[in-house]
C-alpha cells in the first residue's frame, strides 16, 4: 500500500478522527449527528485516498445511521448505539491495518444490518418502545466545559502576566497588581465547580458498550457503578471515556466466561464489570475490574490477551498499552492486579487539571523549584541546624529554608511565595517521582513542584 510516511500521517488523523467522534458519543445520547457526519465523512474521504475500500463501506453505512438519527432524534435508542459503536470500531481495527500496511478486515455484513435496522428501526412501534426504555441524556462534556477551559486559561495567562508585572513594580503600583492578582485567583476558583460535571454522566454511554460487547461474543454482563455522583474536570472526563470504553470491553471479551463456564465455577451466570470513582485529595480514582477468569501475569504490553478472540472488540488499537499511554498523557497512573478465576482489576489515578497553590518558589542550582507553602515553617530555622540541598541539589546554601518536619534545606534564593497555577506535569516528566506538577516561575521561567 502507499509510502509509510502517508500511512502515519494518516493513521494520526484518523485515530484523532475517531477519538473525536467517540467523545461525541460519551456527550450526549443522542450524538451530535452534525458533528458525527462530519467526521464519518472526512474519514471516508481519507480512506478512499488510501484505497480501503472496505473503510469506506464502514464510514458510508455509519453515515447513513446518522443520516436517520438527525432526521428523526427520537428514534434513536439503544441499537442504533450499538451498531454506531459497532461502526467506530471497526473503524479503528481498519485504520490500524492500513497504518501497517495490511488489507483492512472487510465490513463483515455492517452495511447489510445497518440497512436491516433502518428498515425497522423507524416504525411507530419501535419508537413507542424505546421512548419507554429511553435513557436520560447524560450532562454535557462538550462546548460549555471547553468554553469554561478556555476562560481559565485566559485567567491564568493574565495571572502570570499581573505576577511578572507586580516583579517589576514597586510602591503603590505593586500593591494593585496584587489586588489585580487576588481577584483573579477569585475567579479562577469560582469557575471550577462550573467545568465540573458527575462522573454519572458517562455512565449511559459505558452500559451500552457492555451490553453490546456482550451481546456480540454471547455472553452475559453487566454494568455495576459506584460513585456516579463524584464531581470531575469535564475536560478530564471526557479524554477518560476512550481507556474507560477499552477497559470495560476488554473485561467482557478477556475476562468474562461463557455462560456454562461460568455456572461450572460456582459463579453467577451474568459476568459484573464493575466501575467505581472517587476523590483522592486532589486525584480522580478510578478503578475498573471484573470476576471473570484473571491471569497469573499482566500480558506483554502492546500484546493481544489471552482468553479472548481477537474481532471487534478484542484487539482496540493496542489494547492496555493504548490505555497506558492515554493515561500517562494525562499525568496518570495505571496498575493491574489479578487473580486467575477470580477477576482481574485495573486502577487509574489522574490528577485534576490545573489548580491553584500556594506555593514557595526558590532557584536551586540551575534549577527553579517549588514547594507548598503547606510544608514551610515560617521560624527561621536553628542557627546550629545541619542542612543539605533542597532534592540533594548542590546549592550556595544563601538562604535556609526550615520545612514542617524540621529539616532544613539549603536554597540560592527564594523568589516568590503566593498562589500559582500547577498543571500536572506532562509525560515523560510525569514518570519522574519527585516532579509533582509544573508552573510559570515570576521571570517566566518554568518551574517544577517537588516534594522536598
Amino acid at each position: 500500500m502507499h509510502d509509510p510516511r502517508y500511512r502515519q500521517l494518516f493513521s494520526r488523523e484518523a485515530a484523532r478522527r475517531l477519538d473525536e467522534l467517540e467523545e461525541c458519543l460519551a456527550v450526549s445520547a443522542p450524538p451530535d449527528f452534525a458533528v458525527m457526519l462530519r467526521g464519518l465523512h472526512t474519514l471516508k474521504g481519507m480512506a478512499a485516498s488510501m484505497g480501503a475500500a472496505s473503510m469506506v463501506a464502514v464510514a458510508h453505512a455509519a453515515e447513513d445511521l446518522c443520516v436517520s438519527g438527525q432526521a428523526d432524534p427520537r428514534a434513536w435508542a439503544d441499537d442504533s448505539q450499538r451498531l454506531l459503536i459497532e461502526g467506530l470500531d471497526r473503524l479503528r481495527m481498519q485504520t490500524t491495518a492500513v497504518t501497517d500496511g495490511t488489507e483492512p478486515p472487510g465490513a463483515e455484513n455492517f452495511e447489510e444490518r445497518v440497512r436491516a435496522h433502518l428498515r425497522t428501526g423507524s416504525t411507530f412501534a419501535f419508537r413507542l418502545v424505546r421512548d419507554m426504555e429511553a435513557e436520560p441524556a447524560p450532562a454535557a462534556l462538550g462546548e460549555s466545559v471547553r468554553a469554561l477551559s478556555g476562560v481559565q486559561a485566559a485567567i491564568a495567562d493574565a495571572f502570570s502576566a499581573a505576577r511578572r508585572l507586580r516583579q517589576l513594580s514597586d510602591g503603590p503600583a505593586s500593591e494593585e497588581v496584587k489586588r489585580l492578582e487576588a481577584s483573579l485567583g477569585r475567579v479562577y476558583d469560582e469557575l471550577v465547580p462550573l467545568r465540573e460535571v458527575a462522573f454519572g454522566c458517562v455512565v449511559p454511554a459505558l452500559r451500552r458498550q457492555v451490553r453490546g460487547v456482550a451481546e456480540r461474543t454471547g455472553k452475559l454482563a453487566q454494568l455495576i457503578v459506584s460513585g456516579e455522583e463524584v464531581r470531575v474536570d469535564g475536560s478530564l472526563l471526557s479524554r477518560l471515556m476512550g481507556p474507560l470504553s477499552t477497559l470495560v470491553s476488554n473485561a467482557v471479551v478477556h475476562g468474562v466466561e461463557s455462560e456454562a463456564v461460568r455456572l461450572e465455577a460456582g459463579k453467577r451466570r451474568a459476568g459484573r464489570v464493575t466501575v467505581s470513582a472517587e476523590r483522592v485529595g486532589r486525584a480522580l480514582a478510578v478503578v475498573v475490574d471484573d470476576d471473570g477468569a484473571g491471569f497469573r501475569s499482566p500480558p506483554a504490553v502492546g500484546a493481544a490477551q489471552p482468553g479472548g478472540p481477537v474481532g471487534v472488540d478484542a484487539g482496540r488499537g493496542v489494547g492496555l498499552d493504548a490505555v497506558r499511554q492515554a493515561v500517562e498523557e494525562l499525568s496518570g497512573s495505571l496498575t493491574v492486579e489479578s487473580t486467575p478465576g477470580a477477576g482481574t482489576r485495573v486502577r487509574l489515578q489522574l490528577p485534576v487539571l490545573a489548580d491553584l497553590v500556594e506555593l514557595t518558589i526558590v532557584e536551586a542550582g540551575r534549577y527553579r523549584l517549588a514547594v507548598r507553602k503547606s510544608v514551610v515553617d515560617p521560624r527561621p530555622p536553628p542557627a546550629s541546624a545541619a542542612a543539605t540541598g533542597l532534592l540533594g541539589l548542590p546549592t550556595s546554601g544563601a538562604v535556609r529554608i526550615r520545612l514542617t518536619d524540621g529539616r532544613v534545606v539549603d536554597v540560592d534564593r527564594v523568589l516568590d511565595e503566593g498562589a500559582y497555577l500547577v498543571a500536572p506535569p506532562p509525560f515523560p516528566l510525569n514518570r519522574m517521582p519527585w516532579i509533582r506538577g509544573t508552573g510559570v516561575a515570576p521571570e517566566g521561567h518554568i518551574f517544577f513542584l517537588v516534594e522536598p
